[in-house]
């Protein structure tokens, strides 16, 4: 069996009103009000883990479709430029001004 790495305690004010609160809602949960903080307080260290992994696959995914929608931007642009004097570089310098190279 593993050892245990050895716990310390952690104390904090709340007003009676807070107190009562906390102990109503352990009681219902069935659990001691000390178990039912030190629970939230780890919940709260996953949701910020958690929190951390999606910010960054989203901005990976924003910059994904920054590429694929200025590619699809310039697809556009280069049929309409056809029918216009616009020359191909014209459209791409565009596309590369005002899209690709946003900050995400």
């Amino acid at each position: 069996m593993p050892k245990q790495e050895p716990t310390k305690t952690i104390a904090f004010r709340l007003s009676n009103a807070q107190e009562r609160r906390l102990k109503e809602i352990a009681a219902g949960a069935g659990r001691t009000p000390g178990e039912y903080a030190r629970d939230l307080v780890l919940e709260k260290f996953d949701e910020q883990e958690t929190l951390a992994r999606q910010v960054r696959r989203l901005d990976s995914h924003l910059a994904s479709f920054q590429t694929d929608f200025a590619a699809a931007v310039e697809v556009i642009l280069a049929v309409i430029a056809a029918k216009k004097d616009l020359r191909p570089e014209q459209v791409k310098r565009w596309v590369d001004e005002h899209i690709r190279h946003l900050p995400h």
